[in-house]
């Protein structure tokens, strides 16, 4: 490997280390750019108020919790699909659909 500079008595970079230093660094620019836009500095700032949660996550979590209670379990029991049982093809279940909402 051939040796581009030394950055300090103790460290030695070699070609591709500096080449991987440089695509970081692009990717820091990229990134930095990103942020700084309106929806970068919005997800930054939802970003860090979680970091800084304590009693939040906790309520998070069992909101996160509820809605997949609700929307995952109780609705194999209690929301049956009525159109699948009731009709056979698409185009029943349609004019069905069509005429409830015409019809009312």
């Amino acid at each position: 490997m051939r040796k581009l500079f030394h950055k300090s008595p103790f460290s030695v970079f070699t070609y591709r280390e500096e080449l991987l230093n440089l695509q970081d660094k692009t990717i820091r620019i990229m990134a930095m750019t990103l942020l700084s836009s309106p929806a970068g500095r919005v997800w930054r700032f939802y970003r860090d108020g979680f970091r800084e949660m304590t009693v939040g996550k906790t309520l998070w979590a069992i909101i996160i919790i509820k809605l997949i209670v609700m929307f995952g379990i109780l609705r194999l029991f209690f929301f049956p699909d009525l159109l699948s049982r009731d009709f056979d093809t698409d185009e029943q279940r349609a004019a069905h659909v069509r005429s409830e909402l015409t019809g009312r």
